[in-house]
């Protein structure tokens, strides 16, 4: 299930994918900040490769304090913090399996929830009661569960139907900030680029599309504070010359606006997240030639770069706690 940018890869075998590329600078050291800009509260959260393995990091949204939460000994990947901040649910993807951990906010007592199989993509109820996550109980048998925090009570939410040869993955749940639905991407073909993101409640009634099938929505999604937008991305799954762009739109599906305009395969622009007052927005783009960290306005005004020296982020979420 790991996914080594925000593009979508097949859920049973990306488990097995590792791409070694350049080690990360120093934990401690600090990317030059962006000149004379306020930066919102909080910390952003993101996996980045360090070595031949993949970790959680986490940064100020000035660019400074970049710091390791875990030590991987494989990859782990798309960081959530718990409502209240205490923890961060992650996958930890291995050789032969990927998991669903939990660590408390500085890194420490790591605790693995799903000892078994291929999990990925966990994120948090707000009420702290519940994490959706992607599973795949068996090859071909993709969908979104729940379970509590300690690991107990698994349900199934959603069976994908164009299971198969290809991935036929229901990837990304991400709970809405009143906790009453789920967003998620659902993959019908990958070599078609065809996916789409859809909507249910958190019970996995009432499944509803929200986008065509040719937009193919990317791996990380969010949900703005006050619950009136999402934030997505499209091609997912990248045909020749399309390049992926960041993208709003409402949970009725209506709405739909790029907030960047890229063209051609690269460069490219994923999210991401918000800040906790709903007007910032993190996300990576490669357009200075590898990706780094960015900043822009919920608009899409005013884009700004804060990191300079990441290896690959992704997984890019806000903790609006710490």
């Amino acid at each position: 299930m790991a996914k080594p940018t925000n593009l979508r890869l097949p859920a049973a075998l990306a488990a097995l994918a590792c791409v070694t590329v350049v080690a990360c600078g120093d934990e401690d050291s600090e990317p030059r900040k962006p000149a004379a800009q306020k930066a919102p509260a909080g910390r952003i959260l993101f996996s980045q490769m360090t070595g031949e393995h993949r970790d959680i990091y986490a940064i100020r949204p000035d660019g400074s304090g970049l710091r390791r939460l875990t030590k991987s000994r494989g990859e782990a990947l798309w960081p959530d913090p718990s409502p209240n901040g205490r923890k961060i649910v992650y996958e930890d993807d291995e050789p032969t399996r990927a998991v669903i951990a939990v660590i408390d906010a500085d890194g420490g007592h790591r605790r693995v929830l799903t000892p078994r199989g291929f999990q990925g993509h966990p994120d948090w109820a707000p009420d702290g009661r519940l994490i959706a996550y992607e599973r795949d109980p068996a090859p071909g048998d993709n969908g979104v569960w729940l379970m509590r925090p300690d690991g107990s009570d698994l349900r199934r939410l959603t069976r994908n139907p164009y299971a198969g040869a290809e991935c036929g993955c229901d990837g990304d749940p991400t709970f809405s900030p009143d906790g009453k639905q789920i967003v998620f991407a659902r993959t019908r073909s990958e070599s078609k680029g065809l996916g789409a993101l859809f909507v249910m409640r958190r019970d996995g009634s009432r499944q509803r599309r929200l986008t065509s099938w040719r937009f193919d929505p990317g791996a990380q999604l969010a949900w703005k504070p006050d619950g009136s937008q999402i934030l997505t991305s499209n091609n997912g799954h990248p045909q020749p010359g399309e390049s992926s762009n960041v993208y709003v739109l409402r949970p009725d599906g209506s709405g739909l606006r790029e907030l960047t305009r890229f063209k051609g395969g690269s460069p490219n622009a994923l999210p991401g997240s918000w800040s906790p007052d709903g007007g910032t927005i993190a996300f990576k783009t490669d357009e200075s030639g590898d990706y780094q960290l960015y900043l822009m306005n919920a608009d899409g005004a005013n884009r700004r770069r804060i990191t300079n020296n990441l290896t690959d982020p992704s997984g890019i979420v806000w903790d609006a706690q710490r």
